[in-house]
């Protein structure tokens, strides 16, 4: 998904941060689409 290795200059607070939003926002996006499928089954 994300390529870290292989950069020539180190990561910025800025991107840190960014990439730490994108992880952080397809977590949830799975956490409930996950959440949903179950729900759906039980009834």
């Amino acid at each position: 998904l994300f390529v870290i290795e292989g950069r020539d200059k180190p990561m910025s607070d800025y991107e840190i941060i960014m990439l730490l939003l994108q992880v952080i926002t397809v977590v949830i996006a799975f956490g409930a689409l996950i959440a949903l499928i179950c729900l759906g089954k039980d009834k």
